[in-house]
């Protein structure tokens, strides 16, 4: 525990990462979330729940986890394996769970880029705390088009790519990231956020 206090003394937010069902990530991304917490630092967990075929006592094992995670951890975005078969079925198991790893790097790159790019809405990091924050579980979804109905597309495809079992409609905080070439305007941008508003909670 020590060891895992010097090494987040200073940061603002650990993102911890893992998988749940087994005896390693079970119990040891809620101590880390844990100690995280007790140190002032924001703790936010990214784990993935097993595939059904792995058995009854590995999938009790990752329910125990992830509840004690929401309970500890600021937001915990839980992948579920078995979506990744409704998503891309016809892929490798490799290349499945590169999916999952490529909805993590989007959730870390987006979250990057709204503070080390020039953009419309200037945001700090007590915005993003309180984002996080808002709701002990979250939804992370992407999408892109370069249609000519890329607005609506992109949306969409954002609103379905889900791979939690998380509802849009039941979202209470959200950070949207947007960005498109030269020719997109704030209006586009503006269109974005409302189709997205309509989709999640009102509040």
């Amino acid at each position: 525990e020590n060891e895992i206090r010097d090494i987040i003394l200073g940061d603002e937010i650990v993102f911890v990462v893992g998988a749940m069902g087994d005896g390693i990530g079970t119990y040891l991304i809620p101590a880390i979330s844990r100690i995280a917490k007790g140190s002032g630092v924001m703790s936010v967990a990214y784990v993935t729940k097993p595939f059904l075929r792995e058995g009854d006592n590995r999938m009790h094992e990752a329910d125990w986890g992830i509840q004690h995670l929401l309970n500890i951890a600021d937001t915990t975005f839980v992948v579920e394996n078995e979506k990744l078969l409704e998503i891309v079925p016809r892929l490798s198991p490799y290349s499945q769970f590169t999916v999952a790893m490529d909805n993590l790097i989007s959730l870390l790159k987006g979250i990057v880029e709204i503070y080390t790019k020039i953009g419309l809405v200037s945001l700090d990091l007590n915005d993003l705390k309180s984002i996080f924050r808002s709701s002990n579980i979250g939804y992370i979804g992407t999408g892109k088009s370069d249609s000519d109905n890329r607005i609506s597309e992109a949306v969409d495809e954002a609103m379905n790519s889900n791979l939690t079992n998380m509802n849009p409609s039941k979202v209470v905080g959200a950070l949207i990231n947007i960005t498109g070439g030269e020719d997109m305007s704030v209006g586009d941008a503006e269109m974005v956020v409302e189709m997205i508003n309509e989709r999640i909670n009102p509040n």
